[in-house]
């Protein structure tokens, strides 16, 4: 049997994570973080994508 995902309970605990991350950061620097974090992510998927055969 394939293992199921609970795909509300996965983005509300995302969610409650970055809330608890940025909620006493002002809104320049937690959007200064979200972009970062976002460019560290584009940089690890493009990495991993290209050892990926097609």
């Amino acid at each position: 049997m394939k293992n199921k995902i609970d795909a509300v309970k996965l983005i509300r605990k995302i969610r409650d994570e970055n809330y608890e991350r940025t909620k006493k950061m002002p809104r320049v620097e937690e959007f200064e973080a979200v972009k970062k974090r976002s460019a560290e992510a584009r940089k690890k998927f493009l990495v991993d994508s290209k050892t990926v055969e097609a």
